[in-house]
């Protein structure tokens, strides 16, 4: 419930994302039930992202299976290719953290974003 209280600071809503996701869907001529699978959660979950950011180690997932970086998916902003090759190092190496580690850095995204909200 915290990522959507900081999403309304920063005005990015669970339904933009959800559209670009589905938009990305879309263009890669694969189903909601195929990124569900691919990210190893039930296929009704993915119809909470309409309300509700997914957890950031399922936020990954999906950005791994679309090809597309965070920064994408929140704001809806292009990235360079540079940036997406690093995007997906950084989500490579937070899948290898451990759960405590991937909370540690979770809860630093959110202090920075609200740090960065206030000012």
């Amino acid at each position: 419930m915290d990522d959507v209280v900081i999403a309304k600071k920063l005005t990015i809503q669970p339904p933009d994302v959800y559209k670009r996701i589905k938009y990305l869907l879309m263009l890669k001529e694969k189903s909601l039930y195929q990124l569900a699978d691919y990210v190893g959660i039930s296929r009704t979950s993915t119809g909470n992202w309409n309300k509700f950011f997914p957890q950031m180690p399922v936020f990954f997932r999906i950005c791994e299976f679309l090809g597309c970086t965070m920064e994408y998916l929140y704001t809806g902003i292009n990235e360079t290719a540079e940036d997406s090759v690093n995007a997906t190092k950084v989500m490579s190496n937070f899948n290898r953290m451990s759960y405590e580690d991937q909370v540690t850095v979770n809860n630093l995204i959110k202090s920075l974003a609200e740090k960065n909200c206030s000012q």
